[in-house]
């Protein structure tokens, strides 16, 4: 016989009140809450570096994909 509604729910929550994966628990946030807005996951560092980055790119502060490559692979040799 297959387990109710209700055992099913309780043996999802025994098994995530003993879930220390933080990328399950994100997966799972993802599952339940999918519009959840991103922006709020990252840190403050990472914000400030995405905002810093569109402001240099709207002051016309960027460099091609190709030449940030090039710059790369000659860092490298």
């Amino acid at each position: 016989m297959a387990a109710t509604l209700e055992a099913r729910k309780l043996h999802i929550l025994e098994y995530l009140a003993e879930v220390q994966n933080e990328a399950v628990i994100h997966q799972i946030e993802n599952l339940l809450f999918p519009n959840r807005d991103w922006w709020l996951d990252l840190s403050e560092r990472e914000q400030k570096s995405i905002l810093n980055g569109a402001k240099q790119a709207k002051e016309g502060k960027k460099v091609e994909f190709k030449a940030l490559m090039q710059r790369l692979k000659e860092r490298k040799a």
